[in-house]
């Protein structure tokens, strides 16, 4: 069985490379690890994944009648041990729980455990791609990967020898500081000449050229070192320089050669000189010489590079900064950017539901775009009007923090299909964040910042996220005087917003008050710009200031969830304050944001209950949202939810009749499964409340199998978010219906799993962790 994450067959097809795909094989017959390793282009992925595909086809995972799996991780970004193991447990689960081991009851030691019965019992190819980045690549550079963290990968490894899994790492080097001698080492070799032979009529014929006498481009093949990437470069600038005869490839392989020597590369780098003197001629004699200029500026993008990005540098600025490039069209860009895919130095590729493209940067040519860049752009100007480094860097900063700012803008208003745009741009504005706190561009840090805010919050990265706002509140806030810093005054009552945020999710009292400090700071500042203030009255200025009045409504509303979470009814007042703001300006989405408010108002604090008026709250910010918000959508369903359980739970509590008891329960379970049906699947908090709460219901009502299944995949989405509280105390919701249920050994096996959750949390767990282990007692000495 394959996964579905193994990489696809090549467009022009996997050609050859039978003799590696032997000495993978060959390997094996001694070693369960094998490293796969060669220069930057060698087709490293691709050779592991029709390994694959082949070893499965040829029994290669077949035993007793039955087939093995063929599983793969991609290291490009980072993920721990337990990680990497969930694999395993989402392939194996339904097995797993046949044999009464639940993957989500289990801790990271009792994982790795089962992780080896698992792999000792079942044939396993477990593909593990692009692990240079785990102990730092280049050499030197900072790593995500502790060193802790690089050995329990390989003791893992080195622990898996011993069951019946082989595992196929690839890299551009041989690990050999890493992993010592643990893995048999199979260098990828240069593609045989026939396999060259074949792969240049694929590219023809891919490109449109039909039959050619490849027999012409022999010098070419050989001067290619076998080096696919390399092929795929100087075979297509061939084609399009329409180049056939001998001659004319005699002449261009020795162009090509005369360009060696302008290069200074490093092959622990994992690149060689033919591929740098073939970029050197692609770039030189595929484009001129103002679009090469054009180009080098793909030196600033990390991983990937959007054809709308890329113009926005064009554009000129209108706080008078030069521009790197002269103003061109959109069109023009992207034919610039079609035209390097068709030379094969970049990729074309779109992100899985979108059919927006941007084109990825091979991890060996960002080397070539920085020569590139240091070459048109002088560190100082000989001319007022000469760009350099420092101007480009400004553009590119300015160019990326504004997309993922109006990313961010765009996702919170409703149109949640920006958040495409913030997963592929995250490098890029991580690498602009960095370059704007470094020269003091403070504007742009906020910018850049506030569309990773976005991702991460939205995808469960709370880790992440919070280290974000800290850090953001620390560069632009005197602590102090709880006031902005110098010359940093325009956005910093988004920044007191995010603060606000991180305080509300952490609960810390001392948090919140300064937060509430802040935000008070804040209405001091707008107020004036907004509103006329007299002794008997407050009246807004001017409703056409929308920014400044909308600033000070969410800033009303930012004080309000305070005052919520600290338990005060004054909350409610602040949410109707805010709202009559919004409907001035005609709001639409903060007043749904505010109806929610007002919502989590009635419900949840006892002062104000009122179920009633709580479903109204929600009904109309569900009726004031965007109906193709599916987020938001969602969000207010999961709360409807939430009403009608809680009412359901009040009737059987006071013993109501039974169908009133079910009406409640019944619009209850119908509002969870409505959320789950259009949620996104990176909202992984509400995810995770929906199958909760549909854990909750089916276990009332005595389906322990349902009420099972959806505990697991909250669990699930609880651990991914890294929130541990929340999973134990799914588990142990877990193990009160399987004990109602008399599975007690299960019960007892959630509920030691639940305490293992609440130990991480420290002392402040202690009551409830023995509540758990009086209730274990209990249905021991009962069962």
């Amino acid at each position: 069985m394959l996964d579905a994450q193994l990489p696809t067959t090549p467009d022009i097809g996997f050609l050859g490379r039978d003799e590696t795909l032997l000495a993978i094989d060959r390997a094996f017959d001694n070693h369960a690890i094998v490293l796969l390793h060669a220069f930057a282009g060698s087709g490293k992925t691709s050779v592991a994944a029709e390994f694959g595909r082949w070893y499965a086809l040829t029994g290669g995972l077949l035993e007793s009648g039955r087939q093995g799996y063929v599983l793969f991780t991609s290291f490009q970004r980072y993920l721990s041990l337990s990680r990497v193991l969930d694999k395993l447990g989402q392939v194996f689960e339904r097995d797993l729980e046949r044999s009464g081991i639940h993957w989500l009851s289990l801790s990271d030691e009792q994982r790795r455990t089962v992780a080896l019965q698992v792999l000792s019992k079942v044939p396993v190819l477990w593909i593990w791609d692009n692990v240079e980045p785990i102990a730092g690549f280049p050499d030197g550079e900072t790593q995500r990967w502790s060193e802790a963290e690089q050995q329990e990968l390989a003791d893992f490894l080195r622990d898996a020898r011993n069951t019946k899994a082989k595992f196929l790492l690839t890299s551009r080097r041989d690990e050999r500081e890493w992993l010592g001698d643990l893995p048999a080492r199979v260098r990828v070799p240069p593609m045989p000449m026939q396999e060259r032979v074949q792969f240049a009529y694929a590219l023809a014929e891919k490109h449109g050229y039909g039959s050619v006498d490849v027999g012409n481009w022999l010098p070419l093949l050989r001067y290619s070192q076998g080096n696919p990437l390399t092929i795929t470069v100087v075979v297509s600038q061939a084609l399009r320089n329409g180049y056939r005869s001998k001659e004319h490839i005699e002449k261009f392989v020795a162009d090509l050669r005369s360009g060696e020597a302008e290069l200074d590369d490093d092959e622990s780098e994992g690149r060689s000189l033919s591929l740098g003197a073939s970029l050197s001629y692609g770039f030189t004699n595929s484009f001129s010489s103002q679009e090469c200029k054009h180009l080098a500026l793909l030196h600033f993008f990390r991983e990937c590079v959007w054809g709308e990005t890329f113009h926005l540098m064009s554009l000129q600025r209108t706080d008078g900064w030069l521009v790197p490039m002269e103003e061109l069209t959109l069109e023009s860009v992207t034919n610039l950017l079609d035209r390097a895919a068709a030379v094969g130095l970049l990729g074309v590729a779109s992100l899985q539901g979108s059919e927006v493209k941007y084109y990825d940067i091979h991890p060996a040519l960002p080397w070539y775009f920085q020569k590139l860049f240091e070459k048109y752009y002088p560190i100082s100007a000989s001319s007022p009007t000469e760009i350099t480094q420092e101007l480009a860097a400004k553009a590119f900063v300015a160019a990326i923090a504004w997309a993922g700012n109006a990313a961010y803008n765009r996702y919170v208003n409703g149109i949640r299909l920006a958040i495409v745009t913030l997963v592929v741009e995250e490098a890029n504005l991580l690498y602009a964040r960095n370059l704007s706190k470094l020269n003091g561009w403070w504007d742009h840090v906020l910018e850049a910042t506030q569309g990773l805010l976005g991702l991460y919050k939205e995808t469960g990265r709370y880790l992440e996220w919070a280290k974000l706002i800290d850090e953001l509140q620390l560069d632009f806030i005197d602590q102090t005087t709880l006031l902005p810093m110098s010359g940093r005054k325009q956005m910093w009552h988004v920044v007191v917003g995010h603060y606000t945020l991180l305080a509300e999710r952490t609960g810390q009292l001392e948090q919140l008050e300064q937060a509430e400090k802040m935000l008070l700071n804040v209405v001091n500042d707008l107020l004036p710009q907004v509103c006329e203030i007299t002794k008997d009255s407050v009246k807004l200025k001017d409703p056409k200031c929308y920014n400044v009045v909308q600033s000070l409504a969410i800033t009303k509303e930012a004080i309000g969830r305070i005052s919520y979470q600290r338990g005060k009814d004054v909350c409610l007042s602040l949410f109707q304050e805010a709202l009559s703001l919004c409907e001035k300006i005609h709001d639409k989405m903060e007043q749904a944001i505010l109806f929610f408010q007002m919502g989590h108002a009635y419900l949840y604090l006892d002062t104000l209950r009122d179920f009633e008026k709580a479903e109204e709250c929600y009904q109309q910010s569900l009726k004031l949202g965007r109906k193709d918000d599916d987020l938001w959508q969602g969000k207010c369903l999961n709360q409807l939810g939430r009403i009608h359980y809680d009412c359901f739970f009040k009737c059987r509590r006071d013993n109501h009749p039974e169908d009133k008891c079910l009406y409640h329960l019944n619009n209850s379970a119908h509002y969870y499964h409505k959320s789950l049906s259009i949620l996104p699947s990176y909202a992984l908090d509400d995810l995770s409340v929906a199958h909760g709460s549909l854990g909750i219901i089916y276990g009332d009502v005595g389906d322990i199998n349902r009420c099972l299944l959806h505990h697991q995949k909250a669990i699930r989405y609880m651990e991914q978010l890294g929130n541990n509280e929340s999973a134990a105390h799914t588990r142990y919701s877990a193990a009160f219906f399987l004990a109602h249920a008399g599975r007690i050994a299960d019960a007892l096996i959630y509920a030691e799993s639940a305490i293992l959750g609440y130990t991480k949390l420290g002392n402040i767990a202690a009551a409830e962790i023995q509540r758990i282990k009086n209730w274990m007692s209990k249905i021991q000495r009962s069962g």
